[in-house]
Protein backbone atom coordinates (compact mmCIF):
# COMPACT_ATOMS: atom_id res chain seq x y z
CA UNK A 1 0.00 0.00 0.00
CA UNK A 2 2.77 2.39 0.89
CA UNK A 3 4.43 1.80 -2.49
CA UNK A 4 1.24 2.76 -4.32
CA UNK A 5 0.92 5.87 -2.18
CA UNK A 6 4.48 6.67 -3.15
CA UNK A 7 3.51 6.53 -6.80
CA UNK A 8 0.57 8.84 -6.19
CA UNK A 9 2.57 11.47 -4.33
CA UNK A 10 5.98 10.91 -5.80
CA UNK A 11 5.69 13.05 -8.93
CA UNK A 12 5.11 16.25 -6.97
CA UNK A 13 7.66 15.29 -4.31
CA UNK A 14 10.31 14.49 -6.92
CA UNK A 15 9.72 17.83 -8.65
CA UNK A 16 10.26 19.63 -5.35
CA UNK A 17 13.29 17.51 -4.61
CA UNK A 18 14.84 18.41 -7.95
CA UNK A 19 14.75 22.10 -7.08
CA UNK A 20 16.06 21.40 -3.58
CA UNK A 21 19.01 19.44 -4.96
CA UNK A 22 20.28 22.26 -7.20
CA UNK A 23 23.98 22.73 -6.28
CA UNK A 24 24.59 25.85 -4.15
CA UNK A 25 26.98 28.58 -5.34
CA UNK A 26 30.43 28.55 -3.60
CA UNK A 27 30.96 30.89 -0.64
CA UNK A 28 33.54 33.60 -1.57
CA UNK A 29 34.54 34.13 2.08
CA UNK A 30 35.62 30.55 2.47
CA UNK A 31 37.75 30.80 -0.65
CA UNK A 32 39.51 33.87 0.73
CA UNK A 33 40.56 32.14 3.96
CA UNK A 34 41.87 29.02 2.25
CA UNK A 35 45.69 28.58 2.18
CA UNK A 36 47.37 29.16 -1.18
CA UNK A 37 47.91 26.00 -3.17
CA UNK A 38 51.38 24.97 -4.28
CA UNK A 39 52.21 26.01 -7.82
CA UNK A 40 52.47 22.97 -10.00
CA UNK A 41 55.04 22.74 -12.74
CA UNK A 42 52.31 21.95 -15.22
CA UNK A 43 48.61 22.78 -14.98
CA UNK A 44 46.34 19.75 -14.61
CA UNK A 45 43.00 20.06 -16.51
CA UNK A 46 39.98 20.37 -14.24
CA UNK A 47 37.95 17.17 -13.90
CA UNK A 48 34.26 17.44 -14.85
CA UNK A 49 31.93 17.50 -11.88
CA UNK A 50 29.97 14.34 -11.21
CA UNK A 51 26.29 15.15 -11.89
CA UNK A 52 23.81 14.79 -9.10
CA UNK A 53 21.58 11.73 -9.36
CA UNK A 54 18.19 12.52 -10.84
CA UNK A 55 15.20 12.29 -8.50
CA UNK A 56 13.78 8.77 -8.29
CA UNK A 57 10.27 7.84 -7.22
CA UNK A 58 11.54 4.68 -5.60
CA UNK A 59 14.55 6.22 -3.82
CA UNK A 60 13.25 9.68 -2.94
CA UNK A 61 9.47 9.50 -2.73
CA UNK A 62 8.97 6.23 -0.88
CA UNK A 63 10.64 7.40 2.35
CA UNK A 64 8.49 10.54 2.37
CA UNK A 65 5.31 8.53 1.85
CA UNK A 66 6.32 6.07 4.54
CA UNK A 67 6.69 9.02 6.91
CA UNK A 68 3.22 10.21 5.86
CA UNK A 69 1.78 6.75 6.47
CA UNK A 70 3.38 6.70 9.92
CA UNK A 71 1.89 10.11 10.67
CA UNK A 72 -1.60 8.93 9.66
CA UNK A 73 -1.23 5.84 11.82
CA UNK A 74 -0.14 7.97 14.79
CA UNK A 75 -3.55 9.68 14.62
CA UNK A 76 -5.34 6.36 14.36
CA UNK A 77 -6.24 6.87 10.69
CA UNK A 78 -6.38 3.82 8.43
CA UNK A 79 -6.52 3.42 4.67
CA UNK A 80 -8.45 0.98 2.50
CA UNK A 81 -5.71 -0.70 0.47
CA UNK A 82 -7.75 -1.27 -2.71
CA UNK A 83 -9.22 2.23 -2.90
CA UNK A 84 -5.81 3.77 -2.17
CA UNK A 85 -4.23 1.63 -4.88
CA UNK A 86 -6.88 2.57 -7.42
CA UNK A 87 -6.62 6.26 -6.57
CA UNK A 88 -2.83 6.13 -6.93
CA UNK A 89 -2.89 4.38 -10.31
CA UNK A 90 -5.68 6.62 -11.60
CA UNK A 91 -3.77 9.73 -10.55
CA UNK A 92 -0.70 8.60 -12.48
CA UNK A 93 -2.75 7.74 -15.57
CA UNK A 94 -4.61 11.05 -15.51
CA UNK A 95 -1.37 13.00 -15.16
CA UNK A 96 -0.13 11.58 -18.48
CA UNK A 97 -3.44 10.98 -20.30
CA UNK A 98 -6.39 13.02 -18.97
CA UNK A 99 -8.86 10.74 -20.75
CA UNK A 100 -7.19 7.54 -19.60
CA UNK A 101 -8.73 5.09 -17.14
CA UNK A 102 -7.81 2.31 -14.75
CA UNK A 103 -10.27 -0.57 -15.17
CA UNK A 104 -11.14 -3.69 -13.25
CA UNK A 105 -12.30 -6.83 -15.06
CA UNK A 106 -15.99 -5.87 -15.15
CA UNK A 107 -15.24 -2.32 -16.33
CA UNK A 108 -12.93 -3.63 -19.04
CA UNK A 109 -15.66 -5.95 -20.31
CA UNK A 110 -18.26 -3.16 -20.33
CA UNK A 111 -15.90 -0.86 -22.24
CA UNK A 112 -15.12 -3.52 -24.81
CA UNK A 113 -18.81 -4.26 -25.31
CA UNK A 114 -19.52 -0.57 -25.87
CA UNK A 115 -16.77 0.10 -28.39
CA UNK A 116 -17.34 -3.19 -30.24
CA UNK A 117 -21.07 -2.59 -30.59
CA UNK A 118 -22.68 -4.98 -28.10
CA UNK A 119 -25.65 -3.88 -26.00
CA UNK A 120 -27.95 -5.52 -23.48
CA UNK A 121 -31.42 -5.19 -25.01
CA UNK A 122 -34.46 -7.34 -25.98
CA UNK A 123 -33.64 -7.59 -29.69
CA UNK A 124 -36.10 -5.20 -31.38
CA UNK A 125 -35.27 -3.11 -34.45
CA UNK A 126 -37.47 -0.02 -34.23
CA UNK A 127 -38.43 2.75 -36.64
CA UNK A 128 -40.98 5.52 -36.12
CA UNK A 129 -43.82 5.30 -38.65
CA UNK A 130 -46.61 7.90 -38.57
CA UNK A 131 -45.51 9.02 -35.11
CA UNK A 132 -45.52 5.56 -33.50
CA UNK A 133 -42.52 3.22 -33.01
CA UNK A 134 -42.93 0.22 -35.27
CA UNK A 135 -41.06 -3.11 -35.04
CA UNK A 136 -39.19 -3.47 -38.34
CA UNK A 137 -37.31 -6.63 -37.38
CA UNK A 138 -36.79 -9.01 -34.47
CA UNK A 139 -33.32 -10.44 -33.78
CA UNK A 140 -33.41 -14.25 -34.12
CA UNK A 141 -33.00 -16.03 -30.78
CA UNK A 142 -33.59 -12.84 -28.81
CA UNK A 143 -35.91 -12.36 -25.79
CA UNK A 144 -38.24 -10.35 -28.05
CA UNK A 145 -38.62 -13.28 -30.44
CA UNK A 146 -39.23 -15.67 -27.54
CA UNK A 147 -41.97 -13.33 -26.26
CA UNK A 148 -43.74 -13.42 -29.61
CA UNK A 149 -43.16 -9.91 -30.94
CA UNK A 150 -43.24 -9.69 -34.73
CA UNK A 151 -42.42 -7.16 -37.46
CA UNK A 152 -45.33 -4.76 -37.81
CA UNK A 153 -46.14 -4.60 -34.09
CA UNK A 154 -46.39 -1.02 -32.76
CA UNK A 155 -45.02 -0.03 -29.36
CA UNK A 156 -47.27 2.06 -27.10
CA UNK A 157 -45.61 2.03 -23.65
CA UNK A 158 -42.20 1.06 -22.24
CA UNK A 159 -42.08 0.66 -18.44
CA UNK A 160 -45.30 2.65 -18.18
CA UNK A 161 -44.18 5.61 -20.28
CA UNK A 162 -45.80 6.52 -23.60
CA UNK A 163 -43.46 6.36 -26.59
CA UNK A 164 -45.67 7.65 -29.39
CA UNK A 165 -43.92 11.03 -29.64
CA UNK A 166 -40.33 9.79 -29.22
CA UNK A 167 -37.60 9.61 -31.85
CA UNK A 168 -36.23 6.22 -32.89
CA UNK A 169 -33.01 6.66 -30.93
CA UNK A 170 -34.92 7.65 -27.80
CA UNK A 171 -36.98 4.45 -27.97
CA UNK A 172 -33.82 2.38 -28.47
CA UNK A 173 -32.25 4.05 -25.43
CA UNK A 174 -35.25 3.03 -23.30
CA UNK A 175 -34.72 -0.58 -24.36
CA UNK A 176 -31.06 -0.77 -23.35
CA UNK A 177 -29.71 -1.64 -19.92
CA UNK A 178 -27.49 -4.12 -18.14
CA UNK A 179 -27.29 -7.92 -18.02
CA UNK A 180 -30.11 -8.14 -15.45
CA UNK A 181 -32.40 -5.49 -16.96
CA UNK A 182 -36.05 -6.20 -17.71
CA UNK A 183 -38.49 -4.09 -19.71
CA UNK A 184 -42.29 -3.98 -19.52
CA UNK A 185 -43.54 -3.35 -23.07
CA UNK A 186 -47.12 -2.71 -24.17
CA UNK A 187 -47.71 -3.01 -27.92
CA UNK A 188 -50.35 -3.37 -30.61
CA UNK A 189 -50.41 -6.67 -32.47
CA UNK A 190 -52.93 -5.98 -35.20
CA UNK A 191 -55.90 -4.56 -33.33
CA UNK A 192 -55.04 -6.36 -30.09
CA UNK A 193 -53.16 -4.71 -27.22
CA UNK A 194 -50.64 -6.98 -25.52
CA UNK A 195 -48.17 -6.52 -22.68
CA UNK A 196 -45.01 -8.53 -22.02
CA UNK A 197 -41.91 -8.35 -19.85
CA UNK A 198 -38.72 -8.65 -21.86
CA UNK A 199 -35.31 -9.64 -20.54
CA UNK A 200 -32.06 -8.15 -21.86
CA UNK A 201 -29.52 -10.15 -23.84
CA UNK A 202 -26.06 -9.27 -25.12
CA UNK A 203 -26.79 -8.53 -28.77
CA UNK A 204 -24.50 -7.10 -31.47
CA UNK A 205 -25.74 -3.81 -32.87
CA UNK A 206 -25.79 -3.00 -36.59
CA UNK A 207 -23.56 -0.13 -37.65
CA UNK A 208 -26.48 1.61 -39.35
CA UNK A 209 -29.29 2.51 -36.98
CA UNK A 210 -31.45 3.81 -39.80
CA UNK A 211 -31.40 5.23 -43.34
CA UNK A 212 -34.31 7.44 -44.30
CA UNK A 213 -35.43 9.61 -47.20
CA UNK A 214 -36.56 12.81 -45.54
CA UNK A 215 -38.98 15.12 -47.36
CA UNK A 216 -37.58 17.83 -49.66
CA UNK A 217 -34.81 15.58 -51.00
CA UNK A 218 -32.64 15.04 -47.91
CA UNK A 219 -30.94 11.75 -47.13
CA UNK A 220 -30.66 10.90 -43.42
CA UNK A 221 -28.23 8.29 -42.11
CA UNK A 222 -27.97 7.56 -38.38
CA UNK A 223 -25.15 5.35 -37.10
CA UNK A 224 -24.89 3.23 -33.98
CA UNK A 225 -21.15 3.08 -34.61
CA UNK A 226 -18.48 1.95 -37.03
CA UNK A 227 -18.08 -1.68 -36.01
CA UNK A 228 -16.64 -4.71 -37.81
CA UNK A 229 -18.07 -4.90 -41.32
CA UNK A 230 -19.47 -1.36 -41.12
CA UNK A 231 -18.49 -0.46 -44.69
CA UNK A 232 -20.89 -3.10 -46.06
CA UNK A 233 -23.76 -1.27 -44.35
CA UNK A 234 -22.70 2.37 -44.60
CA UNK A 235 -21.48 2.61 -48.21
CA UNK A 236 -24.65 1.23 -49.90
CA UNK A 237 -26.80 3.50 -47.73
CA UNK A 238 -24.83 6.60 -48.77
CA UNK A 239 -24.66 5.52 -52.41
CA UNK A 240 -28.45 5.43 -52.45
CA UNK A 241 -28.46 9.24 -52.31
CA UNK A 242 -26.10 9.74 -55.26
CA UNK A 243 -28.28 11.70 -57.67
CA UNK A 244 -29.71 15.06 -58.57
CA UNK A 245 -32.96 14.39 -56.70
CA UNK A 246 -31.20 14.99 -53.37
CA UNK A 247 -30.09 18.36 -52.07
CA UNK A 248 -27.82 16.90 -49.38
CA UNK A 249 -27.14 14.26 -46.78
CA UNK A 250 -27.31 14.32 -42.99
CA UNK A 251 -24.94 11.90 -41.25
CA UNK A 252 -26.00 11.54 -37.62
CA UNK A 253 -23.10 10.51 -35.38
CA UNK A 254 -24.70 11.44 -32.05
CA UNK A 255 -23.97 8.69 -29.55
CA UNK A 256 -22.07 6.69 -32.18
CA UNK A 257 -18.77 4.94 -31.51
CA UNK A 258 -16.88 1.90 -32.79
CA UNK A 259 -13.22 1.25 -33.52
CA UNK A 260 -13.22 0.61 -37.28
CA UNK A 261 -11.06 3.44 -38.64
CA UNK A 262 -10.96 1.82 -42.08
CA UNK A 263 -14.76 2.13 -42.27
CA UNK A 264 -14.48 5.82 -41.33
CA UNK A 265 -12.10 6.29 -44.26
CA UNK A 266 -14.40 4.33 -46.60
CA UNK A 267 -17.35 6.57 -45.75
CA UNK A 268 -15.33 9.79 -46.11
CA UNK A 269 -13.90 8.68 -49.47
CA UNK A 270 -17.34 9.10 -51.04
CA UNK A 271 -17.12 12.85 -50.46
CA UNK A 272 -13.42 13.42 -51.21
CA UNK A 273 -11.63 14.35 -54.44
CA UNK A 274 -9.39 11.76 -56.04
CA UNK A 275 -6.12 11.19 -54.18
CA UNK A 276 -7.02 13.43 -51.25
CA UNK A 277 -5.38 12.62 -47.91
CA UNK A 278 -8.04 11.82 -45.33
CA UNK A 279 -5.89 11.19 -42.27
CA UNK A 280 -2.75 9.43 -41.08
CA UNK A 281 -2.51 7.00 -38.19
CA UNK A 282 0.63 7.31 -36.06
CA UNK A 283 1.94 5.91 -32.82
CA UNK A 284 1.84 8.12 -29.74
CA UNK A 285 5.53 8.89 -30.42
CA UNK A 286 4.74 10.11 -33.94
CA UNK A 287 5.82 7.10 -36.01
CA UNK A 288 3.73 6.59 -39.15
CA UNK A 289 1.53 3.50 -39.18
CA UNK A 290 -0.83 4.02 -42.12
CA UNK A 291 -2.10 6.82 -44.37
CA UNK A 292 -5.70 6.81 -45.66
CA UNK A 293 -6.40 8.46 -49.02
CA UNK A 294 -9.35 8.73 -51.38
CA UNK A 295 -9.06 6.51 -54.46
CA UNK A 296 -10.11 7.52 -57.97
CA UNK A 297 -13.71 7.39 -59.08
CA UNK A 298 -16.82 9.48 -58.70
CA UNK A 299 -17.90 10.60 -55.27
CA UNK A 300 -21.18 11.97 -54.00
CA UNK A 301 -21.96 15.44 -55.32
CA UNK A 302 -23.85 16.65 -52.27
CA UNK A 303 -23.19 18.78 -49.18
CA UNK A 304 -23.05 16.92 -45.87
CA UNK A 305 -24.36 17.96 -42.47
CA UNK A 306 -22.76 15.92 -39.66
CA UNK A 307 -24.53 15.78 -36.30
CA UNK A 308 -22.30 15.27 -33.22
CA UNK A 309 -22.61 15.39 -29.42
CA UNK A 310 -20.71 14.57 -26.24
CA UNK A 311 -21.24 10.83 -26.79
CA UNK A 312 -19.70 10.78 -30.26
CA UNK A 313 -16.51 8.76 -29.82
CA UNK A 314 -14.13 6.27 -31.40
CA UNK A 315 -14.14 5.77 -35.16
CA UNK A 316 -17.33 7.85 -35.45
CA UNK A 317 -15.53 10.78 -33.85
CA UNK A 318 -12.65 10.21 -36.26
CA UNK A 319 -15.16 10.37 -39.15
CA UNK A 320 -16.46 13.69 -37.83
CA UNK A 321 -12.87 14.99 -37.68
CA UNK A 322 -12.27 13.92 -41.30
CA UNK A 323 -15.35 15.82 -42.44
CA UNK A 324 -14.29 18.88 -40.45
CA UNK A 325 -10.56 18.97 -41.17
CA UNK A 326 -9.89 16.99 -44.36
CA UNK A 327 -12.88 17.61 -46.64
CA UNK A 328 -14.83 20.51 -48.11
CA UNK A 329 -18.60 20.79 -48.38
CA UNK A 330 -19.30 19.45 -44.87
CA UNK A 331 -20.53 21.15 -41.71
CA UNK A 332 -20.62 19.87 -38.11
CA UNK A 333 -23.73 20.66 -36.07
CA UNK A 334 -24.50 19.96 -32.41
CA UNK A 335 -22.10 19.95 -29.46
CA UNK A 336 -18.46 18.98 -28.83
CA UNK A 337 -17.50 15.31 -29.08
CA UNK A 338 -16.08 13.11 -26.30
CA UNK A 339 -12.41 13.56 -27.28
CA UNK A 340 -11.63 9.86 -27.76
CA UNK A 341 -11.28 9.30 -31.54
CA UNK A 342 -10.15 5.64 -31.48
CA UNK A 343 -6.66 6.52 -30.21
CA UNK A 344 -6.87 4.58 -26.93
CA UNK A 345 -6.37 0.89 -26.25
CA UNK A 346 -6.74 -1.43 -23.26
CA UNK A 347 -3.40 -2.71 -21.94
CA UNK A 348 -2.63 -4.81 -18.83
CA UNK A 349 -1.64 -2.80 -15.76
CA UNK A 350 1.34 -3.96 -13.68
CA UNK A 351 0.02 -5.12 -10.35
CA UNK A 352 -3.45 -5.97 -11.66
CA UNK A 353 -6.29 -4.45 -13.61
CA UNK A 354 -6.11 -2.73 -16.99
CA UNK A 355 -5.23 0.69 -18.36
CA UNK A 356 -7.17 2.48 -21.09
CA UNK A 357 -4.48 4.70 -22.60
CA UNK A 358 -3.83 6.83 -25.68
CA UNK A 359 -1.31 4.74 -27.62
CA UNK A 360 -1.65 6.42 -31.02
CA UNK A 361 -2.75 9.63 -32.72
CA UNK A 362 -4.59 10.75 -35.83
CA UNK A 363 -3.25 13.51 -38.06
CA UNK A 364 -5.80 15.21 -40.31
CA UNK A 365 -5.09 16.58 -43.78
CA UNK A 366 -4.88 20.14 -42.42
CA UNK A 367 -2.25 19.11 -39.85
CA UNK A 368 -4.53 18.85 -36.82
CA UNK A 369 -3.24 16.19 -34.41
CA UNK A 370 -5.82 14.24 -32.40
CA UNK A 371 -4.26 12.49 -29.42
CA UNK A 372 -7.28 12.19 -27.12
CA UNK A 373 -6.75 15.49 -25.34
CA UNK A 374 -9.13 17.67 -27.35
CA UNK A 375 -12.71 17.29 -28.58
CA UNK A 376 -14.05 18.05 -32.05
CA UNK A 377 -16.01 21.29 -31.94
CA UNK A 378 -19.09 21.86 -34.13
CA UNK A 379 -19.29 24.60 -36.74
CA UNK A 380 -22.81 25.35 -35.50
CA UNK A 381 -23.58 24.76 -31.83
CA UNK A 382 -27.11 23.52 -31.15
CA UNK A 383 -28.29 22.50 -27.71
CA UNK A 384 -30.52 19.46 -27.35
CA UNK A 385 -33.52 21.29 -25.85
CA UNK A 386 -36.21 22.18 -28.41
CA UNK A 387 -37.18 25.84 -28.52
CA UNK A 388 -39.94 27.78 -30.20
CA UNK A 389 -40.30 26.51 -33.75
CA UNK A 390 -41.07 28.75 -36.68
CA UNK A 391 -44.19 27.80 -38.61
CA UNK A 392 -44.55 29.98 -41.74
CA UNK A 393 -47.85 30.86 -43.32
CA UNK A 394 -48.67 28.54 -46.22
CA UNK A 395 -48.10 29.82 -49.72
CA UNK A 396 -51.27 28.83 -51.56
CA UNK A 397 -52.59 29.29 -55.07
CA UNK A 398 -56.30 28.88 -55.72
CA UNK A 399 -56.66 27.55 -52.18
CA UNK A 400 -54.21 24.72 -52.73
CA UNK A 401 -50.74 24.42 -51.17
CA UNK A 402 -47.81 24.34 -53.54
CA UNK A 403 -46.14 20.93 -53.80
CA UNK A 404 -42.87 22.36 -52.47
CA UNK A 405 -44.63 23.84 -49.44
CA UNK A 406 -46.24 20.50 -48.71
CA UNK A 407 -42.80 18.90 -48.73
CA UNK A 408 -41.46 21.53 -46.36
CA UNK A 409 -44.36 21.03 -43.98
CA UNK A 410 -43.74 17.30 -43.95
CA UNK A 411 -40.05 17.93 -43.28
CA UNK A 412 -40.78 20.28 -40.37
CA UNK A 413 -43.12 17.69 -38.87
CA UNK A 414 -40.40 15.04 -39.15
CA UNK A 415 -37.61 17.06 -37.49
CA UNK A 416 -39.81 18.68 -34.82
CA UNK A 417 -38.33 18.10 -31.37
CA UNK A 418 -34.80 17.56 -32.75
CA UNK A 419 -33.12 20.99 -32.95
CA UNK A 420 -29.85 19.74 -34.45
CA UNK A 421 -31.56 17.79 -37.21
CA UNK A 422 -33.87 20.73 -37.85
CA UNK A 423 -30.90 23.10 -38.20
CA UNK A 424 -29.20 20.69 -40.62
CA UNK A 425 -32.34 20.51 -42.74
CA UNK A 426 -32.65 24.33 -42.78
CA UNK A 427 -29.05 24.73 -43.97
CA UNK A 428 -29.48 22.15 -46.74
CA UNK A 429 -32.66 23.84 -47.95
CA UNK A 430 -30.85 27.19 -47.96
CA UNK A 431 -28.01 25.72 -50.03
CA UNK A 432 -30.56 24.23 -52.38
CA UNK A 433 -32.26 27.61 -52.80
CA UNK A 434 -28.86 29.13 -53.62
CA UNK A 435 -28.15 26.26 -56.03
CA UNK A 436 -25.03 25.27 -54.07
CA UNK A 437 -23.79 21.72 -53.79
CA UNK A 438 -20.90 19.98 -52.11
CA UNK A 439 -18.54 20.12 -55.10
CA UNK A 440 -18.33 22.33 -58.19
CA UNK A 441 -19.79 20.81 -61.35
CA UNK A 442 -17.30 19.29 -63.82
CA UNK A 443 -16.10 21.53 -66.63
CA UNK A 444 -17.84 20.99 -69.94
CA UNK A 445 -15.88 19.74 -72.90
CA UNK A 446 -15.08 22.53 -75.42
Amino acid sequence: MKSMLAIMLGAGFAAGLASAQTPAAPDPSSAASAPPAAVAAEEVPAQPAVPEALPSLKRDAVPAVEQLAALLESYGLTLDAESARRAAVSAMVKSSDPGGLWLNEAEKKALEDRVQGFAFEPGLRIRSVDGMPKVMDVVPGSPAEAAGLQPGDRLEFIDGGAVASLQDWEVRALLRGGPDSRFRVQFLHGAETQSVELAAARIPQPSVAGAEDLPAGIGYLRLNGLYDGASKEVIPALRGWDGTNYCGVVVDLRGAGGTNLAAAADAARLFAPEGALLFSLRTAKGQDVEAFRAPGGSGLDAPVMVLIDGDTEGASEALAAIFANSLRGAMLIGSATRGDPAVREVVPCPGGGYLYLATRQLVMADGLVLNGRTAIEPDVTVEGVPGDEYEPEPDARNGRLLAEEKEHRRLRARVRGDPALGRAADILLALKALNLRGKPPPEKEP
